[in-house]
């Protein structure tokens, strides 16, 4: 089986440098196992394998296989300068708006071009970050762990529980 691939360098705009990425711009056939073993046998952070959206209103489906996390950036960002650069999604002027439907839900991404090529993308939050527990040691504590002064660590009003230092 023959698929076709690009490599790509995210966040630079020199060959060889910045984030390393690769992208499967129709991944259709492709098994998850199959999948899982070209993402290993690149061995890059991430790489993308690009599907057809199930909402018609969607761009394109990613399926990126990362180690650990359920979204990436880089990758999106990555993936859609990719596609209109391969004439894969149609440049609509100086800025084209798009949606990937990744397992987050679906990631809006703006692509901004000049003459018809891609020149810079920028993707928005897919979803808004969740509030956790405080952290298990008090603020000063805290501060001091990661170098800062008491008054940078910020709460939502409540005050972080007072324990010894570990």
């Amino acid at each position: 089986m023959r698929c076709r691939f690009i490599t790509a360098d995210v966040f630079t705009s020199r060959p060889l440098e910045g984030n390393p990425l690769a992208v499967f711009p129709d991944a259709r056939g492709l098994s998850d196992g199959l999948m899982q073993r070209i993402a290993g046998e690149f061995n890059l952070s991430e790489t993308v394998f690009v599907f057809p959206p199930a909402n018609p209103a969607h761009t394109r489906k990613l399926r990126i296989f990362t180690p650990k996390l359920p979204f990436a950036g880089h990758p999106t960002v990555g993936t859609a300068f990719v596609l209109a650069a391969l004439g894969e999604v149609p440049l609509t002027g100086d800025g084209t708006r798009i949606v990937f439907e990744e397992p987050v839900g679906p990631v809006p991404v703006l692509i901004r071009s000049e003459a018809g090529r891609p020149v810079f993308t920028q993707l928005s939050v897919a979803q808004l970050p969740e509030m956790g527990p405080p952290p298990p040691v008090a603020r000063g504590v805290l501060a001091e762990i990661l170098s800062l002064s008491p008054g940078d660590v910020v709460s939502d009003g409540e005050d972080f529980p007072q324990a010894a230092p570990p």
